[in-house]
């Protein structure tokens, strides 16, 4: 009924594969038969009211049987030079200046510095049979761009480079040996005893009413009214302080050492 019309649109033949990939692969990444099968019944009854029934017929079902499509690079991971100062502040949260000065004082369980003296060090990840080698201020990047803020893999082979089973190989080395070295220092208190009195002291010059307060942490969120009432339509500097986006209601998140 639409053959002939359909002759007309065969130099849009590349547009309308295009178009008919990009469905087909949504509907491949649900792992469903029944999905596939009910796009492509859609797909034909779009494509014969435009008159390019006879391009579904020879493409849709071979789209269909394609496997997922990947994104894996095989590309190197990016180096601190790929970055502007600015554009390294947004993604990793450190100034280059910091970035550099944490990378010369971390080290490893054998003892291995991340960067001896001016001289960046090579480590080697990964399973007996399965190593893998990376420099440090790349492992450093890879390690804080994942802590910055939650992304997938995927999303940071576009800022890294690198393949997604790479990142994550490195993530994990950094996660492993890091904690391995450094837990005590975060998760023993009595280290920092002998600085109890100095760190109080600093929180009375800034107004503490307490004299035995030395830290806070991120703990319990009490609900509190909105300061001004539910009536008070004016935004004040009250109402910001004491909002929580993540409860989305107004309180005070509190919990102290004494």
């Amino acid at each position: 009924m639409y053959f002939e019309e359909a002759k007309d649109l065969r130099k849009d033949v590349a547009t309308v594969r295009e178009v008919m990939g990009l469905i087909t692969y949504l509907t491949l990444r649900s792992r469903s038969k029944a999905k596939a099968s009910r796009a492509l019944r859609v797909l034909k009854k779009l494509a014969a009211q435009i008159g390019v029934l006879y391009l579904l017929e020879e493409e849709g079902l071979r789209l269909l049987t394609l496997p997922r499509r990947h994104t894996t690079t095989k590309g190197p991971i990016k180096q601190p030079d790929h970055f502007s100062s600015i554009e390294f502040v947004e993604q990793f949260r450190f100034r280059k200046a910091h970035f550099w000065e944490i990378l010369g004082q971390l080290r490893l369980t054998n003892g291995q510095k991340l960067m001896d003296g001016d001289s960046i060090q090579l480590l080697k990840y990964g399973e007996e049979g399965h190593y893998g080698y990376v420099w440090a201020d790349q492992a450093l990047m890879v390690f804080l761009r994942r802590f910055a803020t939650p992304s997938r893999w995927v999303d940071l082979q576009y800022i890294l480079g690198g393949s997604r089973t790479k990142l994550s190989a490195v993530f994990n080395f950094m996660v492993t040996e890091l904690y391995a070295v450094y837990s005590p220092l975060i998760c023993d208190m009595h280290r920092f005893k002998s600085k109890f009195t100095v760190f109080a002291d600093h929180l009375r010059r800034r107004g503490c009413p307490f004299k035995n307060l030395v830290a806070f942490f991120d703990g319990h969120f009490q609900p509190t009214t909105r300061p001004g009432g539910q009536g008070c339509v004016n935004m004040n500097l009250e109402d910001f302080q004491t909002f929580a986006g993540k409860e989305r209601m107004h309180g005070l998140k509190y919990q102290s050492a004494v």
